[in-house]
């Protein structure tokens, strides 16, 4: 039998504000929500083929909408479910605020989540914090995060 010892290393948990990540290039809330506000504005033109919105989550609808061969409007009925997020964004305290309000409306909701993932993984990508695993695991640049808060936070973290 082992004898469970008497002594545990501490654990630390450190908290940091959701703004925190704005130096390295991530959106604050309310750029959040004004992304998501253009990237629900999903308006297609036959006649012209010019469009709006954010094409990837346009094609999210169709691929869903092809799960459920029998609701033959399901497209246009979540594209009116991201107009009405679109057009709350302006006034909404947050997106997660405006999704949970609306937590019986699963349209809703499921567009709510497809335009956060869509956004974050999009400002991800552009941000001093990215790791681009597509491109031979080129690991994270630190010398871009130099002049932010980063840097010292690393260094407290790995030096003594």
């Amino acid at each position: 039998m082992a004898a469970s010892s008497s002594t545990s290393t501490p654990k630390t948990v450190f908290i940091i504000g959701a703004g925190a990540s704005k130096e390295a290039g991530l959106p604050i809330g309310s750029e959040l929500t004004k992304s998501i506000a253009r990237a629900l504005d999903i308006r297609y033109d036959r006649r012209t083929g010019n469009t709006s919105g954010d094409h990837i989550i346009y094609g999210a609808f169709g691929r869903i909408a092809a799960q459920d061969p029998t609701h033959i409007d399901l497209v246009p009925s979540l594209q009116h479910a991201a107009w009405r997020i679109r057009d709350a964004m302006p006034q909404a305290i947050s997106i997660d605020n405006f999704i949970d309000t609306h937590s019986e409306d699963k349209q809703i909701e499921l567009c709510g989540k497809l335009a956060i993932v869509r956004m974050i993984l999009e400002a991800e990508s552009n941000s001093a914090l990215t790791v681009d695993h597509l491109r031979g695991n080129r690991p994270m640049n630190f010398e871009e995060l130099e002049s932010t808060w980063f840097n010292g936070f690393f260094r407290r973290l790995t030096e003594n």
